[in-house]
């Protein structure tokens, strides 16, 4: 159950009752209603997903070849490809691993991902806030710096906008927004909402794939003997022609139960979101 508050409500007020992490009520079921909606729609969780991850796994694959085996630190090279998997959908564009802008995004999602964790000890202990001042101002810094990168995006979806054309989440989202004023109907996909969703999308969709992949790499490269094994494995299915498929997956166990030690390993999200009681209950007095 949903409680009508979301816990993470000591934490800043920037986001309260914004986007569909820290919403509840009413609110919290349209938006995410919505927004599953859409994302099935373009593939996401889909077989038809796959062609968007493939493209970012040979371009991941093209920047480790250029280093002509120098040792590099594979963290940004894992969020780039993660990031911009969820971009094409979302925003439909990529960016350049150098992009200024981009890095800028990054560095705001990893550090907003790694501070949040203090809003666990927030919710039971508030009076701690005090101790988390300059984390919290952190926070909202990046918020901003959310709104500086997106806002132009959205203007120029707005501008460019063709209900026969949506190829995005964005797209979508603010043809609703233009139909519901035009037929004056309340609802609570509209504009307030669209720049912490989009952030709450990249958060959710680039946090635990690329922390699952970080784990997966430092494994493997402990474990050389399983290393070995995946890789002949998937010499032996897929060969070095092609990238693998979903397709393959009957035909690659050793791969698939190293994927699942590896998420059994690195629990990336042990408690999920906080959530909070949406009234006092007593229970078995």
């Amino acid at each position: 159950m949903r409680g009508q508050k979301p816990a993470a409500r000591r934490g800043s007020a920037a986001w309260y009752h914004t986007g569909i992490t820290f919403n509840s009520g009413p609110s919290w079921k349209e938006l995410r209603q919505f927004t599953t909606g859409v994302l099935r729609s373009f593939g996401v969780g889909k077989r038809s997903y796959e062609d968007h991850v493939l493209c970012e796994a040979g371009y991941l694959i093209e920047y480790i070849t250029n280093l002509e085996g120098a040792s590099f630190d594979p963290s940004n090279a894992i969020s780039n490809t993660v990031t911009n998997s969820v971009c094409s959908v979302v925003l439909g564009f990529r960016y350049n691993f150098d992009d200024p802008t981009y890095q800028k995004l990054l560095q705001c999602l990893e550090e907003n991902t790694r501070l949040s964790g203090g809003s666990f000890l927030l919710n039971v202990l508030p009076a701690s806030s005090f101790f988390f001042k300059k984390t919290q101002q952190t926070i909202v810094n990046n918020l901003c710096e959310y709104k500086r990168i997106f806002q132009p995006i959205i203007d120029e979806h707005r501008r460019n906008l063709n209900p026969d054309d949506l190829n995005d989440f964005l797209s979508v989202y603010l043809n609703e927004c233009k139909v519901a004023s035009d037929d004056d109907k309340y609802t609570d996909i509209n504009e307030k909402h669209l720049v912490f969703l989009i952030v709450q999308l990249f958060a959710a969709g680039t946090g635990t794939v690329a922390s699952t992949l970080r784990w997966a790499f430092l494994l493997v490269t402990k474990s050389p003997d399983v290393q070995r094994q995946v890789q002949e494995e998937l010499d032996k299915v897929v060969g070095r022609s092609r990238l693998p498929k979903l397709s393959d997956r009957p035909n690659l166990p050793y791969t698939e139960a190293t994927l699942l030690e590896v998420q059994r390993f690195g629990s990336i999200v042990p408690l999920c979101l906080p959530h909070c009681a949406g009234s006092t209950t007593t229970f078995q007095v």
